[in-house]
């Protein structure tokens, strides 16, 4: 009996463990945690600092069970569920995947999340070309995939990191806004970066009124109007400029003083004084001038002081003209092509002499007779030239070689036959039709007549009708080849 009971009590035993064994069992497969799970990250890219919401499974509904990380910089989780996470892109963060560690268990996001570029400050807010500037801010490529730009021009970058650049101002750049680029992705400052301009030298360093002074330095701006030159407080004229070099003519009634160019409300003063030579009483001077403007092509009487018949030049702002007659207080001169707007200078042995007033070149009308061509380009006295264009008048048409008029043999709307006239000189051709005109870009060259060649000295009668015998006086007429047209 005492055998039977504990063969019962054994058998009881037995049940009861198996029934616990398989009842812990089941708890462990109860109590299983699956690997985390990422199916989107919103958005795919931004700055430092951007909230970031990361979609999948598996995640803990407490934030600080969940450890994420943007490309190994670990980021601070602000909300999650089982299926989202909230985070916000860490400090020194960089481009990389996502990864989210939940329990010992990890996953990381198919694609990359960009981490743009953002200027937040630079330093220093201006400076010459050359200036060190170094750039604050985020998501910059600490491996050198960078591109600094100052409105628009390209800066060396001699350093980099995540959050700083350091960058040199370039040449040719004007104040605007820094641009910084990484892979593709580009930042711009929010306020602009003020070029400073720079007075390297000036030549020559003293001269006369109408001298020409070239300033060279740093920071001037490519457009005219934005810069500006004085002289001891006299305004000169800007004749040509560019990012490194500006021309102008010393201005009538300046004395010796600093130079100041100005470039978009910043200054720049020369450390030493341009010196300014008195003018001698031999220098030329001019008076006057009439008229007061004209297109290209317009003759201009110029008045004044110690002219010469054999050496005066003539410039129209900068664009050289040849007198067409000169006498030592009077020149005639016709205004060239590629003459713009300004001051009149008449040179003579490298003295010269400035008009106070601007010569104002106006448009040349649509109307106005135009010459394109003219052949043969050289020829003596008497030669036939024909000349093309436009504009030109069968009835009304008149040809002058360097100032000599001359009457066309045949005139069409756009040719003419004129022959060389006798007293012309080198110089260009002027076809006028009325009150309008056209002048040729190119001189045409007069030769020698050749001592061998037949000269025409007189005819009698001067008029008759067809038929009229007519008498011919002259030299080097040849008595078997001569031929009279």
């Amino acid at each position: 009996m005492d055998k039977n009971k504990n063969t019962i009590w054994l058998a009881i035993a037995a049940i009861f463990l198996i029934t616990y064994v398989t009842s812990c069992s089941g708890d462990d497969d109860a109590t299983t945690i699956l690997p985390p799970t990422i199916s989107a990250v919103i958005p795919g890219a931004g700055v430092i600092g951007t909230s970031v919401t990361v979609q999948g499974t598996n995640f803990s509904i407490a934030p600080s069970d969940n450890i994420v990380d943007v490309n190994g910089k670990v980021a601070e989780v602000t909300a999650a569920s089982t299926t989202q996470l909230v985070l916000t892109v860490p400090e020194g963060a960089t481009t990389g995947k996502i990864r989210v560690n939940v329990d010992g268990k990890s996953v990381s996001s198919s694609s990359d999340f960009e981490v743009l570029p953002l200027i937040s400050a630079f330093e220093p807010l201006s400076g010459t070309v050359g200036t060190e500037v170094v750039i604050s801010g985020s998501g910059f490529g600490a491996g050198g995939d960078n591109e600094v730009m100052f409105n628009g021009t390209s800066a060396t970058v001699k350093g980099a990191t995540a959050t700083t650049l350091t960058v040199e101002v370039p040449l040719n750049v004007v104040s605007g806004k820094i641009t910084v680029s990484v892979s593709g992705n580009e930042t711009k400052s929010s306020d602009d970066f003020v070029i400073k301009p720079e007075l390297i030298s000036f030549t020559p360093t003293s001269g006369m009124v109408g001298t020409e002074v070239v300033l060279s330095g740093t920071g001037f701006s490519p457009n005219t109007a934005e810069n500006s030159v004085t002289i001891n407080d006299k305004a000169a004229v800007i004749k040509a400029v560019s990012g490194t070099e500006i021309k102008i003519d010393v201005p009538a009634g300046v004395t010796t003083g600093k130079i100041v160019i100005e470039v978009n409300g910043q200054k720049v003063v020369s450390e030493k004084d341009f010196v300014v030579k008195e003018t001698p009483e031999t220098v030329p001077s001019i008076t006057s001038f009439t008229p007061a403007l004209g297109p290209v092509g317009t003759e201009v009487t110029i008045r004044g002081t110690n002219f010469s018949e054999t050496s005066t030049m003539v410039e129209f702002n900068g664009t050289l003209s040849t007198p067409t007659s000169v006498t030592a207080s009077e020149l005639l001169v016709m205004v060239p092509s590629g003459a713009t707007t300004g001051k009149i200078k008449v040179s003579v042995d490298g003295a010269f002499g400035v008009s106070a007033d601007d010569f104002v070149v106006e448009e040349t009308p649509e109307t106005a007779p135009s010459i394109t061509s003219f052949t043969p380009a050289s020829g003596p006295v008497g030669t036939e030239i024909t000349i093309t264009g436009t504009n030109f008048s069968e009835t009304s048409t008149v040809v002058e070689f360097n100032g000599t008029l001359s009457t066309p043999t045949s005139v069409t709307a756009s040719e003419l036959l004129v022959m060389v006239p006798s007293g012309a000189t080198t110089g260009k051709i002027k076809v006028s039709v009325g009150s309008e005109f056209g002048v040729s870009a190119d001189d045409f060259v007069v030769e020698e007549t050749p001592e061998t060649a037949p000269l025409v000295t007189s005819f009698t009668p001067a008029s008759g009708p067809v038929g009229t015998e007519v008498t011919i006086r002259g030299t080097n007429f040849s008595e078997t080849s001569t031929m009279v047209e």
